[in-house]
């Protein structure tokens, strides 16, 4: 304890900000892991659920802080960089909805979001400011010679990026070039990274944009762009950040790309791999992605993973928990819908929900419950979250009901040890078998539902609830015994 303590005390101080998205995530994983840095993160919400994985790796607790800071407030970000000796630029904001005024909605705070960070980073002295930008900015460049690799001296043409409406593409170029032209004038040690597109597997709970590229494959419903493309793994996009990083002699941009292939290519592999999936079946055919060279990046000695590591392990880190991966895509395509056509859509997010049964047949979360009252399944041993199904069914009736809501709610009422749930269930059944077989894992995060509970929602003791839904007594004696595992929720 006492060399962990003396080993932060010594550490390099860098901030990240985005901290909680899929580059980021791994970048903060990285710098705990090297053991010499303490990290200032960036999240818009450090008590989310969605940031929990921050917290929970090796290291946080002693050398990681949470800041609640949106890039587009300049004081929020300047109270992160404060006393920083590096920064990390990775955030980047990127509006998940149809784009009615691009140069309001995307432009204007892709560069301002950036401005905040090297100001920042000016008044706090830092010693080197790295800016994750993107292949997008380096790309849409017709003047370039054909069938030559473009490198860090190609541009993204701003004109062209405006006819053709290439929003992303411009607002990383402007970005990039703002940043470029800041640190010529006031001095500022900058390098960038221009990664392609980033895959591999999660570490936070939700599907980033470029992850969701890989999902689409995997899937038989969407449209899929038949193309030569460049990918990246994202641990390969963390390594090259902290490389150029801490290299001295690194300057100016970065190009950060392994692996052009064609995406025909890409879904043959991967149903070779996992023959089970329905797999994309609508293509498109558009014009092949462009060449690049990443001989400046490798000339420091950055290394990538060979293309087939990363896709198996993008696509196991999905298989991990393939429900959580479908809830989350449902209800970003839910939202996404209603930004675009004005449908008012609210969502509740229950934890696992147990209760009396009014059905005859036993569902997934009520199988937990049989699954600790009987002797002959493994029981995961953890901090849980529950919620009463009457808890979860007034919830929504009263979001339906009530005008003024809007967004998403969590709807978590107990968080409680399973160990302890097994003990209490003992206790008022001692006649039942009850789990004797348990493998230790990782807890639950914990959650917030004052937004809820600010529209008036209550819920009951989890003694009441717990003794409702596994009382032994009458019909339920049936379904206890001949309740089997759920055989696609894994997470159960």
């Amino acid at each position: 304890m006492e060399a962990t303590n003396a080993a932060a005390r010594t550490a390099t101080t860098v901030c990240v900000t985005g901290a909680g998205g899929f580059v980021g995530s791994w970048l903060v994983h990285r710098l705990l892991a090297a053991g010499r840095y303490k990290v200032h993160a960036t999240v818009r919400d450090p008590g989310g659920a969605k940031n929990a994985h921050l917290a929970a790796m090796s290291g946080a607790a002693e050398r990681l802080r949470l800041f609640g800071a949106d890039i587009l407030d300049g004081g929020a970000v300047a109270a992160a960089v404060a006393g920083c000796d590096g920064v990390f630029h990775v955030a980047c904001p990127v509006p998940d909805y149809a784009l009615a005024d691009p140069e309001a909605e995307m432009l204007a705070p892709a560069v301002k979001g950036t401005m905040n960070v090297m100001k920042a980073c000016s008044e706090a002295k830092v010693k080197r400011v790295v800016v994750v930008s993107s292949l997008s900015a380096v790309l849409e460049n017709p003047a370039w010679p054909e069938g030559k690799a473009m490198d860090e001296s190609c541009w993204s043409d701003v004109e062209v990026c405006r006819t053709t409406e290439n929003w992303y593409c411009l607002s990383k170029t402007l970005a990039e070039l703002e940043a470029w032209d800041y640190a010529k004038r006031t001095g500022l040690d900058m390098v960038t990274l221009c990664p392609s597109l980033v895959i591999g597997p999660l570490l936070q709970s939700t599907v980033n944009a470029s992850s969701g590229v890989l999902v689409d494959f995997l899937k038989g419903d969407r449209l899929v762009k038949m193309k030569l493309r460049n990918f990246v793994d994202v641990r390969d996009v963390a390594d090259a950040l902290l490389l150029v990083y801490e290299t001295p002699e690194a300057s100016g941009r970065y190009i950060c790309n392994s692996h052009p292939r064609h995406v025909s290519a890409v879904v043959k592999l991967l149903k070779s791999w996992y023959p089970e999936y329905k797999y994309a079946t609508k293509f498109v055919h558009v014009s092949d992605e462009p060449s690049f060279n990443s001989k400046k990046l490798q000339a420091l000695g950055w290394k990538c993973k060979p293309l087939e590591d990363t896709l198996k392990d993008s696509v196991e880190s999905f298989r991990k928990n393939w429900y959580c991966l479908s809830k989350t895509l449902a209800e970003q395509e839910a939202f996404d819908y209603a930004k675009r056509t004005g449908l008012d859509v609210v969502s509740v997010c229950p934890s696992l929900v147990i209760g009396p049964l009014l059905q005859s047949t036993v569902n997934a979360s009520s199988s937990v419950i049989v699954d600790c009252l009987k002797g002959d399944r493994e029981v995961k041993l953890k901090l849980r979250n529950f919620v009463d199904v009457r808890d979860v069914a007034d919830a929504l009736l009263l979001v339906y009901e009530t005008p003024e809501a809007s967004g998403r709610y969590i709807c978590d009422a107990y968080a409680r040890q399973v160990s302890d749930v097994v003990e209490m269930l003992k206790c008022w059944y001692p006649t039942y078998k009850h789990a004797t077989k348990f493998v230790q894992v990782s807890d639950e995060p914990l959650f917030s539902s004052k937004k809820l509970e600010a529209l008036g929602w209550k819920f009951r003791p989890f003694e009441e609830t717990l003794r409702e839904a596994s009382n032994p007594s009458g019909h339920q004696v049936s379904w206890i015994e001949q309740a089997a595992p759920c055989p696609v929720c894994p997470s159960f």
